[in-house]
């Protein structure tokens, strides 16, 4: 979290609470908890980061690789609204 805080939100409480956040700073960065074995109690208790984050994150590393993404502010968050 201390690496979020200094580069994303200084003001932010927690972890949790930037990674809920994340569409805030999409398309040019996304918060994300380190997957080590010992977050695995933070993505147990945090289900929607794998449903509902992890897909829109895997959708733009593929479109990003297959070159179909001309610029970072093309691609629109699944809340509707386009960086």
């Amino acid at each position: 979290a201390y690496a979020l805080k200094y580069h994303l939100d200084p003001k932010r409480r927690s972890l949790t609470d930037m990674v809920r956040d994340w569409e805030r700073y999409w398309p040019t960065h996304i918060p994300l908890p380190h997957p080590s074995p010992r977050n695995i109690r933070w993505f147990r208790t945090n289900p929607w980061f794998e449903a509902e984050v992890i897909p829109v994150l895997q959708a733009r590393v593929s479109e990003l690789l297959a070159g179909d993404a001309e610029g970072s502010g093309d691609f629109e968050s699944p809340g509707g609204s386009s960086e």
